[in-house]
């Protein structure tokens, strides 16, 4: 991720349909956005890689890595997409590329992630992913008044 990749992830994350489906829920300002950024780029317990369709010169998406633990060998992750490219099959050509970096380059052992247990979606690709559930947050979130679920999932580095 660059600095001139920002306002387009800051539309991006702000999309309704998007934060429909995370646990921040929050529109961010450009402001905020670049202090994020300055703030993320010094870290080294986290990653952000940008996907581009080249023909477009447009954003498809972004992968993160959060969390990074080089010790236990572990981290959070999570992948968005940009909405006119979602039901296409990035997301999963993007988690696994993200994994193959974590896995090979960065030598973690586990991925975890939370998703909202509404997300149907979500499950069925983490699954094809080779991710297990692990365990319930039970009445985690709060949406639209009611409290939700947030279903735990991991995925060992079985690449080994």
């Amino acid at each position: 991720m660059e600095e001139e990749d920002l306002e387009s992830l800051r539309v991006m994350h702000n999309d309704e349909e998007t934060l429909r489906w995370l646990t921040d829920i929050f529109h961010v300002t450009k402001e905020e956005q670049h202090a994020w950024f300055i703030k993320m780029s010094a870290s080294r317990n986290v990653r952000r890689y940008v996907a581009i369709n080249k023909e477009l010169n447009q954003i498809i998406g972004v992968a993160r890595l959060d969390e990074i633990d080089l010790v236990n060998k572990s981290a959070l992750i999570g992948v968005d997409i940009s909405a006119e490219f979602r039901r296409q099959g990035f997301a999963y050509e993007l988690y696994n590329c993200i994994m193959d970096y974590a896995f090979n380059s960065l030598n973690l052992h586990r991925l975890s992630l939370v998703t909202l247990e509404s997300n149907v979606g979500a499950q069925e690709l983490y699954f094809k992913l080779g991710f297990k559930q692990e365990g319930i947050l039970t009445e985690a979130i709060l949406r639209n008044g009611n409290y939700a679920n947030l279903i735990c999932m991991y995925r060992l580095n079985s690449l080994k």
